[in-house]
């Protein structure tokens, strides 16, 4: 690895097949608690930065990562404003937010130039609803399509997953009112998901759940979709009483093929490993299945680092796989599916405290730790029966970080998808890749040495610019927070 030039806002390098272009470190202002890569948009790459009372947008150019604009956002001339949504559009970003005033709140949608941060549009009110001063906050919940040309804003009395009521708007590509309704949700079910297509098909997924003895964990055992499209009478249809229960579904939209795809896990009796993969699809219009396929995982899924059972880290028995959660469903244009997970696990240590700390009556102080470790993927025929499956080994350990910067971000080349991943979750580790090939085959290959930038990626934040371009979000030594853009060669691997 060679480094090329020096930027006046950071600097490029070259490693392997691919372009790495760093931006210049920049301070995290006290006021920011959180951050989100927002996209492209026309003028470059959005960052957006915000905390209690303060938005910050970022716009870096999008081919060197040099700042091209960065300033605080005020939306309304309100700092109480809160965003709920940021959607990068061709030209401007589409802002969402919610804004308590003196007797009601406002549910406000409105154009962002990223470039001046000045609004490009008028606001336009999507919900209106008074205040109240009892009993639980409203939440507001916004999806879109794919082709972010359907939108659909739901309003809840209470979070999402306990809400007993929501209602519901449904709005075309320039926020015009196609329909608007309320759905009463069963005291039995909770909301799974919520997805909107291209062609204005609003569906609401809702799960029953029940715990087992052994785990006294809740898991799926029924599923039911809320379908509606505007101006069209709504219909329900679901998967009720699974012969297993789920320890973890995901539910996709399959556009071509105007499916709803289902994929997870399951498990045997009261046991809480995941023993088997489910899948199935439900036509979009009729609700009519092709079949729930429940099958074990292969025989041959004994991996190298059998089980210690003093061990804190997960591991796997033949073909039984411990804490094992969906990362992400695919769904193929002939009709299969890809469904990835990884073996994720939380652990709470106490660690005594020094004899000579006398600042603190305890004993001990409570550390979390975190586990990110093997990567698994099946790749399903449209029957549901497996084409190739492969465990992806890696270990990953952090403590008191939420597991920040493990796991894993996905980076779809076309022909391969690239699982992007640091080896060592430390400021001299190395960012490295799983790179898939259609036909199942598979290699690893370390993209950048992070030690010679004392910099520490978090690819699971990481955003895909296009079928060559991926930014991830990075922090060096001092905590300043930057971004790494991969840029690949077409062709390259």
């Amino acid at each position: 690895m060679t480094l090329l030039f020096l930027l006046g806002l950071g600097f490029v390098t070259e490693a392997f097949a691919q372009e790495v272009i760093f931006s210049r470190a920049r301070k995290v202002p006290s006021k920011v608690k959180e951050y989100e890569l927002i996209g492209r948009v026309k003028d470059g790459l959005v960052v957006h930065k915000f905390g209690d009372r303060y938005n910050e947008l970022e716009l870096y150019d999008a081919s060197d990562l040099q700042l091209k604009q960065s300033r605080e956002l005020i939306l309304m001339d309100d700092k109480r404003s809160k965003v709920l949504k940021m959607i990068p559009l061709k030209e401007d970003l589409l802002t969402v937010f919610s804004l308590r005033q003196r007797g009601y709140t406002l549910v406000v949608a409105q154009k962002i130039s990223p470039n001046s941060g000045m609004t490009v549009g008028k606001p336009l009110v999507l919900d209106t609803i008074p205040n109240r001063f009892t009993g639980y906050d409203r939440s507001w919940e916004l999806k879109h399509s794919v082709d972010r040309k359907q939108y659909v804003l739901m309003r809840m009395d209470k979070g999402f997953e306990e809400a007993d009521a929501v209602q519901v708007q449904l709005f075309d590509a320039d926020l015009t009112l196609h329909d608007s309704f309320e759905l009463s949700i069963s005291s039995d079910r909770k909301l799974q998901d919520v997805l909107v297509s291209n062609e204005g098909d609003f569906l609401l997924v809702q799960s029953n759940k029940r715990r087992t003895f052994s785990t006294n964990r809740a898991r799926v055992q029924s599923l039911y979709v809320y379908h509606k499209k505007a101006g069209k009478t709504a219909q329900e249809y679901g998967l009720v009483d699974l012969p297993h229960l789920l320890n973890d579904v995901v539910v996709r939209i399959d556009e071509r093929n105007d499916h709803l795809v289902f994929g997870g896990f399951y498990a045997e009796k009261q046991s809480s490993a995941a023993a088997g993969y489910f899948f199935t699809r439900l036509d979009i219009a009729t609700g009519k299945g092709q079949g729930r396929i429940f099958e074990h995982f292969p025989n041959d899924w004994v991996t190298s680092n059998k089980r210690d059972r003093n061990a804190s880290r997960p591991a796997h028995i033949g073909s039984i796989v411990h804490n094992l959660t969906v990362k992400e469903l695919l769904p193929r244009n002939d009709g299969g599916a890809l469904i990835i997970g990884e073996t994720v696990h939380e652990m709470e240590r106490s660690i005594p405290r020094s004899n000579f700390d006398s600042n603190f009556s305890r004993q001990f102080v409570e550390v979390n730790n975190y586990y990110h470790d093997d990567i698994i993927v099946i790749c399903l025929n449209p029957d549901g029966t497996i084409f190739w499956s492969k465990v992806l080994f890696k270990k990953q350990y952090s403590e008191g970080d939420g597991g920040y910067f493990a796991s894993f971000g996905m980076h779809n080349r076309r022909s391969q998808l690239h699982l992007l991943f640091n080896e060592n979750v430390s400021l001299n580790g190395k960012l490295s890749s799983y790179i898939l090939q259609s036909d199942g085959s598979s290699d690893i290959t370390s993209l950048i040495d992070l030690n010679d930038y004392q910099v520490i990626a978090a690819p699971r934040y990481c955003k895909q610019l296009s079928f060559e371009e991926v930014v991830i979000p990075a922090f060096n030594q001092r905590n300043e927070f930057l971004l790494m853009l991969l840029r690949f060669d077409q062709g390259a691997p």
